[in-house]
């Protein structure tokens, strides 16, 4: 086993060959490519369900069920300006250090696309410079960071959404409990009137047998 010849390749050496071998390495731009396809799609796919779920029907008069909830629309910009940001860094070719240089852009509606012609033209020519701008490194957070750490404010257990989901499910709880103890009242009243009930009704009969009595006697 030799790693020592090309650098990140590994060569397993299986078997006795005396005639020439030539050993070709390529990058696979497209698996590259197709994993940058699927961050921006997983993108797309949150700002779309906020923007579906944070909107006001005047029509139908009808709020999503996410309206008014300030901490996704603080999500959503803070996502967006961090996809629009410029990442430094002494190692960090400031001709690629936005994502818009890679062909990743932004548009008027905070959907990202990819330019397949410049991003192709990026990996191409500028490769180490492309995963500079991803990866994290010793005095720069790459846009992976970035964006990783964007949501994890959010979503880590003290985050905002996550708080903001436990106090939601308190609240849940706690409503719960006070219908659960509303209905026990309410059976225990309505069993106290149907007891009451039995009970005038008892009395009216024996009332009206009293005054069956009374007639039949004042009448004899």
């Amino acid at each position: 086993t030799i790693t020592d010849v090309i650098t990140g390749v590994t060569i397993n050496l299986l078997k006795v060959d005396a005639a020439e071998k030539t050993l070709t390495v390529s990058r696979d731009t497209e698996a590259i490519k197709k994993k940058i396809e699927d961050l921006v799609n997983k993108y797309n796919s949150v700002m779309d369900y906020i923007k579906a779920n944070n909107k006001y029907d005047s029509k139908t008069k009808t709020k999503g069920s996410l309206y008014g909830e300030s901490v996704v629309t603080t999500a959503m910009e803070q996502l967006r300006q961090t996809v629009q940001s410029t990442i430094s860094g002494a190692d960090i070719n400031t001709d690629m250090n936005e994502l818009r240089e890679a062909g990743i852009s932004i548009d008027s509606k905070g959907k990202l696309s990819i330019d397949s012609t410049k991003f192709s033209d990026a990996i191409s020519n500028k490769f180490d410079d492309v995963v500079k701008m991803f990866i994290d490194r010793t005095t720069t957070d790459g846009f992976s960071v970035k964006i990783y750490d964007a949501i994890d404010i959010f979503t880590n257990a003290s985050g905002s959404i996550t708080k903001r989901m436990s106090g939601y499910g308190n609240t849940i709880s706690d409503l719960t409990k006070k219908i659960e103890d509303k209905e026990d009242r309410l059976n225990r009243y309505a069993e106290t009137l149907r007891l009451r009930f039995a009970s005038l009704e008892t009395m009216v009969t024996s009332l009206r047998n009293q005054q069956n009595f009374l007639a039949g006697a004042l009448g004899g």
